[in-house]
């Protein structure tokens, strides 16, 4: 998800027909500049090299939606396809996580994900926390430092997990529900879910987060 204002203006955004790299390219029509749908970055145009601002957010089914957030709304917009269901992703190897970590792109596989759906991992020196919903399919990364103290975690009930330093029970949201920590909360790392290969074309440096290399005291 991306901010829509740059340098000030608030753009709106459409699908431009075009595609680079077999990827969709969005259409400001303020300007007519092209963007990267992958990248947030303008290709073309008045805009060209400028990043949008990008918002952390979630693909997942709406019952797990609306169970962690009752009290939402939605935009009932025209359905423009039946193929964005759970069963999307039922061939997960096909899939990564992308985010930014220290020194560039990293990214996870979601096959991996499915067999350890709580992991601490390194980002080349930035310690995140990853958790995937198997049941809605999305995945959260937090930066598992609060306040001076790094903080590891494992699974608890509910779809819950605990940190080992204080036994703090925290939620899906990033926030102490539970315990010493009760209150805190911690930063949600923006997160790309993507086709493998797309994610390799945009970022082919991108470095591997092995699930598989972690401890097995982590899982």
């Amino acid at each position: 998800m991306y901010a829509t204002k740059v340098d000030g203006q608030k753009l709106t955004f459409v699908v431009s027909g075009k595609l680079w790299n077999r990827s969709l390219v969005m259409m400001d029509v303020e300007t007519e500049s092209l963007w990267s749908h992958l990248l947030g970055r303008g290709m073309a145009g008045q805009h060209k090299g400028k990043l949008l601002g990008t918002i952390p957010s979630d693909i997942t089914t709406w019952s797990t939606w609306k169970a962690e957030h009752p009290d939402t709304t939605v935009l009932n917009l025209k359905r423009s396809s039946r193929q964005f269901v759970k069963d999307f992703y039922k061939d997960p190897g096909r899939f990564v996580v992308g985010f930014v970590g220290n020194f560039g792109m990293h990214h996870v596989s979601m096959e991996q994900l499915l067999k350890r759906p709580v992991a601490n991992v390194d980002a080349r020196g930035l310690p995140l926390l990853v958790v995937f919903d198997p049941e809605g399919t999305a995945t959260r990364i937090f930066r598992r430092k609060v306040g001076d103290q790094i903080l590891t975690f494992s699974a608890s009930d509910a779809g819950r997990f605990v940190d080992d330093q204080t036994k703090s029970i925290w939620n899906r949201q990033g926030l102490a529900v539970a315990g010493p920590l009760e209150g805190k909360t911690m930063h949600q790392q923006v997160s790309i879910p993507s086709f493998k290969r797309a994610w390799l074309t945009f970022h082919p440096n991108s470095g591997l987060i092995d699930l598989k290399s972690l401890p097995t005291e982590d899982k």
